[in-house]
């Protein structure tokens, strides 16, 4: 009976652990998509107030400036594809480590850059994840 309780329990947290990944790997899918598509709300929900957001160039940007940039136009991701993305898990946080290609245009001037890209995520109230660091540095 313990030796069945015991893999019942071991079950439930591999279940628990394929859904966390899960769950912060949509939301990461999620995030990049509404950077490109402009979806404020997504943005506002899941950035973290005191976010450091550094690009592969040192720009850092916080919580505000990240939208506002995309409100104004400043900004602007046309393509975002990701690759090799790896999540670890460590309790309510997750570093988070994809290749990503970006396309766009920043202040009037267009950009296609490679880049391997760190972000760690938060597991905060309710269950939402928000994003409180991220940085970037150019591939080949």
């Amino acid at each position: 009976m313990v030796m069945r309780s015991s893999l019942i329990i071991l079950f439930s947290l591999f279940s628990l652990d394929v859904l966390f990944t899960q769950s912060i790997g949509s939301t990461f899918l999620e995030f990049h998509s509404a950077l490109q598509n402009k979806n404020y709300s997504f943005l506002e929900k899941h950035l973290d107030d005191k976010i450091i957001y550094t690009h592969s160039n040192a720009w850092v940007e916080n919580k505000n400036s990240i939208i506002s940039n995309l409100q104004s136009g400043y900004m602007n991701y046309q393509n975002i594809q990701l690759d090799s993305v790896r999540v670890n898990r460590f309790g309510n946080t997750a570093i988070i480590k994809a290749k990503a290609n970006i396309q766009g245009v920043v202040n009037q001037n267009g950009f296609d850059i490679k880049l391997l890209i760190l972000q760690t995520w938060k597991k905060k109230y309710f269950g939402q994840w928000k994003l409180i660091s991220r940085s970037a540095v150019k591939t080949n």
